[in-house]
């Protein structure tokens, strides 16, 4: 998702940052669902950057990032 503006582009989004770190976890979408509550699917559409619920955005924050500061 770039603009001609370039104020959004694709690496800054939350969706994109998101992914990228699931994936230096080494977490599939079908391994994070169960660990933050949330259908795979709902996953695909956050990195995708769709619209998905707050309450679904942070149960899968909130698993990733626990999981990053334990890899530390």
């Amino acid at each position: 998702m770039t603009t001609t503006t370039g104020y959004i582009t694709r690496k800054s989004s939350l969706g994109y940052k998101t992914k990228r770190l699931r994936v230096s976890l080494r977490l599939t979408q079908h391994e994070l669902a169960p660990l933050a509550g949330v259908l795979p699917e709902e996953i695909d559409l956050l990195e995708e950057n769709l619209p998905v619920t707050l309450a679904t955005k942070l149960k899968i924050l909130h698993v990733i990032w626990a999981r990053k500061a334990d890899s530390r």
